[in-house]
């Protein structure tokens, strides 16, 4: 026993394992946590910290983990009650509860870096849309100003009553002018007025102005007296310590030139505006600012500085400042802005400029408040891990208890749904199979085999073609390759089939086949076939017997000239022996003519589509979507670590022409190490195609700045496989603006293409096969009215309708709506049957279109029963049979009216007979030998009928 116990505890598969476990766990916590702090913590400081803070705790778990795997096989003995020494089994459901651990930790990173990232993402877009609120505010505020500085200026009824007050001293002119400007300013929002000669010399202000006129001011009259247009001056401090941004318009030219200075005051609006900050801050604020020389200078008071407008500057060469990065091209507008506010405060910000003007505009706040709530979220995500760390284990021991328990539970269930579906595809009365490329069966179903006359499993693997029956147009085989030919040309096929039965008994059924591919099979066939025997056997009869009553209608036409004939021979013997015609014949030109005989349309409608195959098309279509959603997660994610780790990097240095490939990079393209490296030699393996889309977003990063990114197409070196590439770059320029390197990286998603394109050939499929069934697919309630919860758009050429009428408004249309009043009885108690029965229900019956005209519908469907077994909805489809409803009763009616001619025709065929004796008697009167002989009247013998 010790031996054993010893080799157990040296076993070399033991200590590899323990490695193992340790290099992947030790190598996810390198990979996850520094991708974490470098997404996280910008701060040197802070991620030194951290860093070291993450460090310890490495020690920690990794020790636990040793300790835990060293345990795993520790197999030391422990004493009995008897004091035998027997092996002691540790307990050795850690390793569960280890792996949970390390999901625990991975998901408490990776969701505190997603909400840092989300919150940031947040707080972020939060200050730009206050920036561009204010932006476009001060924009807008400053266009009306400028709009009413424009309504004065020029204006010829000014300017006249300026020169007759100027030229003849008009004081009624000077008053009326006055009067007017004063109420036009008044009325635009100016704080006072000043009127100015062409001289620059002060005229009248109002309301009265006192102070000295400044240089600034002074110099503007003058540019705007000479050039004749409106100078905005400012914004600028009066002598009095008032700010003003006045507008300097000219009123008159010429030698009468006159100019208006309309003054606006900053604290009036444009101050209180800036101030306000949406919703609660303890830091949050805008800054107005501009750049004068080698300073910022705000234009705006500050909230932590409220007397600096226009005082406070700060130098542009601090380049930790906000407003210095701004001004200088550092930081574009519009995007995330990092550094220092006035007070050196580290704060986050975004920038606009004011158009028009030389201003512009941050909205900021504190990191510590832009932060804030990702600190406080972080803080609840990892003390929420460390609580459910602890309830998993806690609950671990019941967990392993239950495992089993749970397990046979999982598995009744499973076998359950499975036999469900067994059932479900075996109480189906139509026949389903699916067929291969090369017309090999693959699977039938019960009903099929049933149908056909076989064992089960007995067509599996055989020709389709054995189903086929000779017909008069082709054989077997020929009928099997036109079917496949045309699906596959159109990935679709339905129509009527004659087939033979293993006994080979005939009969006539209509297909459904569509295309599909599957994953255990690739591209097959599957078929939906339903026996339609009897109504082809009556639609033959009827034909057959139709055809016959033609053939008895053409012959006793020819009959009715018969008798017109013999009425003329009776007329004329009775002329012979000098009495009266007996018969009128004038109506023979009146005779009516038959037309040509009826032919019945040959119109078949579609039978029902499987619900299954929607439910299966549905649901890979869904599958199709989670996988191509992973794999766009996948990829971003795999996006982040090669940026962290350099993994598929380039870099082309265009001073001297240097190309430097990534092993990595070298992989993606299939190039073997050291193999020439030129621009040229990459464009060769690139998809000429895509060589223009590359080029034209390199030359918007360059030239514009827009991000380089871009997917295209290679071929591998080695093997010339079709690869899809996403690239990312950038262009780093010298101290002269010139390009200098150009670096990036590429990323192989071809998985995702592949997985885009299937999802699209899906939706394309399940489109196509929703589209081709006749009539309508639907989903609705269990009970009448049948409200529809689901409806295709086939339900607008059935009933003429749009599917929004079901689906949409306060009082949408149900289905009962339709169904004509005698008819809706009988299918309430045919669908209530068949829920109560758990079977499919096929009803006809006759619905109101939208234009009141009447149609005749086929439907089946079946009821989707929830985990209860109560009916949970109902599925099915609806089709148009009204042609085919037309065809048989206008054949029935048809037949009916052979009938009754036929009746008729045997009434004249025995006049025909008195004629024939009548004439005979008339002969022998005259002498003569009678002309026809009826000796068959007798039964003697055979005469003309």
């Amino acid at each position: 026993m010790n031996d054993t116990r010893n080799s157990r505890y040296a076993n070399p598969n033991n200590a590899m394992l323990i490695v193992v476990i340790y290099a992947v766990f030790a190598a996810l916590w390198i990979l996850l946590s520094d991708t974490a702090l470098k997404a996280l913590i910008r701060d040197a400081e802070q991620f030194a910290v951290v860093g070291m803070i993450k460090g310890w705790l490495f020690v920690v778990v990794t020790s636990l983990l040793l300790y835990g795997l060293l345990g795993r096989f520790d197999t030391r003995p422990a004493k009995s009650a008897t004091g035998t020494g027997l092996p002691f089994s540790r307990s050795r459901h850690w390793l569960p509860f280890v792996l949970l651990s390390i999901c625990i930790v991975g998901a408490t990173i990776g969701g505190v870096a997603y909400r840092w990232q989300q919150d940031r993402r947040d707080e972020f877009a939060r200050l730009q849309a206050i920036a561009e609120l204010k932006t476009s505010q001060i924009s807008d505020w400053l266009s009306a100003r400028q709009g009413n500085a424009k309504s004065i200026h020029g204006n010829a009824y000014f300017a006249d009553l300026f020169r007759r007050w100027l030229d003849s001293g008009d004081t009624a002119a000077s008053a009326h002018l006055q009067v007017w400007i004063s109420h036009l300013v008044k009325s635009m929002d100016f704080s006072s007025v000043i009127l100015f000669d062409r001289r620059g010399h002060k005229l009248w202000s109002a309301p009265g102005i006192d102070r000295e006129v400044p240089p600034l001011q002074k110099t503007a009259v003058q540019i705007a007296a000479r050039d004749g247009g409106i100078q905005r001056i400012g914004p600028y401090r009066d002598s009095d310590g008032h700010i003003h941004l006045d507008f300097v318009v000219p009123i008159a030219v010429g030698s009468g030139a006159a100019t208006a200075v309309l003054h606006t005051e900053l604290g009036g609006w444009l101050y209180p505006n800036l101030r306000k900050w949406p919703g609660p801050s303890t830091s949050g604020e805008v800054l107005l600012f501009r750049r004068e020389g080698d300073n910022v200078l705000y234009l705006n008071p500050l909230r932590h500085h409220s007397d600096s407008a226009l005082k406070l500057s700060l130098p542009v060469s601090n380049s930790q400042l906000m407003e210095s990065r701004v001004v200088r091209g550092v930081t574009r507008l519009g995007e995330q802005l990092y550094g220092v506010d006035y007070r050196g405060v580290a704060s986050v910000g975004v920038s606009y400029a004011i158009p028009g003007t030389d201003w512009f505009l941050i909205a900021k706040s504190d990191s510590t408040e832009f932060f804030q709530a990702a600190v406080n979220e972080s803080v609840v995500i990892v003390l929420i891990s460390l609580l459910v760390l602890a309830v998993a284990g806690t609950l671990l021991v019941l967990q392993q208890q239950q495992a089993q328990s749970a397990l046979a539970d999982e598995l009744h269930r499973t076998e359950q749904a499975v036999q469900l579906q067994a059932e479900v595809l075996a109480k189906i009365t139509e026949g389903v199979n699916v067929v291969a490329g090369d017309g090999r069966i693959l699977y039938v179903n019960p009903a099929f085999e049933t149908t056909f006359g076989y064992q089960p499993g007995e067509l599996i693997g055989c020709d389709v073609a054995i189903l086929n029956a000779l017909t008069s147009e082709c054989t077997p085989e020929a009928a099997a390759s036109k079917i496949i030919e045309q699906l596959r040309t159109t990935g679709n096929w339905q129509g009527e089939v004659l087939n033979r039965r293993k006994d080979g008994s005939l009969f006539w059924t209509y297909a459904i086949v569509s295309s599909h591919l599957m994953p255990i099979w690739g591209n097959v066939w599957l078929a939906v076939q339903h026996d339609i025997t009897a109504r082809k056997t009556a639609e033959i009869a009827l034909n057959s017997r139709n055809a016959m009553l033609e053939r008895f209608n053409r012959a006793a036409m020819g009959r009715e000239l018969d008798m017109v004939a013999l009425k003329g021979q009776i007329n004329a013997l009775a002329c012979e022996l000098d009495r009266d015609p007996p018969h009128t014949i004038s109506a023979l030109d009146s005779m009516v003519e038959l037309s040509e005989p009826w032919q019945p349309e040959n119109q078949q409608q579609a039978q029902l589509a499987m619900l299954n195959l929607l439910e299966d098309a549905q649901a890979a279509r869904d599958e199709a979507k989670a996988i191509a959603a992973a794999l766009h997660e996948s990829e971003q994610r795999l996006i982040l670590a090669q940026e962290s780790a350099h993994v598929g990097i380039w870099e082309w240095d265009q001073r001297n022409g240097s190309i430097y490939w990534s092993a990595e990079y070298e992989r993606l393209y299939g190039v073997p190490p050291g193999s020439p490296r030129s621009d040229e030699d990459w464009r060769s393996r690139v998809y000429a195609d895509d060589l223009a889309l590359i080029d034209a977003v390199w030359e918007r990063h360059i030239n514009q700045g827009a991000p380089f990114e871009v997917e295209f197409r290679i071929r591998r070196e080695d093997s010339g496989e079709m690869r899809w590439m996403y690239a990312k770059g950038s262009a780093r320029r010298d101290e002269n603006g010139k390009v200098a390197i150009l670096s990036g990286i590429n990323i192989d998603i071809t998985d995702r293409k592949k997985a885009e394109e299937a999802l699209v050939e899906s939706e394309q499929r399940y489109r196509s096969l929703t589209s081709n069934l006749p009539g309508t697919v639907y989903r609705c309630d269990v009970k009448a009215p049948w409200r529809v919860s689901m409806l295709s758009a086939g339900v607008t050429l059935l009933t003429g309708h749009d599917a929004t009428e079901f689906l949409l408004g306060d009082s949408p249309l149900t289905w009962a709506d339709l169904i004509v009043a005698d008819d809706l009885a009988s299918v309430e108690r045919t669908v209530d049957a068949a829920i109560n029965s758990a079977q499919p229900y096929r009803i006809v019956y006759r619905i109101r279109c939208a234009k009141g005209d009447i149609r005749w519908v086929l439907e089946h469907g079946r009821a989707v029963y929830d985990a209860k077994n109560n009916a949970a909805f109902l599925d099915g489809v609806i089709i148009d049979i009204t042609s085919q409803k037309q065809a048989e009763e206008q054949l029935r009616y048809r037949n009916a009216e052979l009938e009754r001619f036929n009746r008729v025709t045997l009434g004249r065929e025995m006049d025909i007979i008195e004629m024939k004796k009548r004439i005979n008697a008339l002969s022998e009167e005259l002498g003569r030998e009678p002309p026809y002989n009826l000796v068959f009247l007798n039964g003697n013998g055979a005469g003309e009928p």
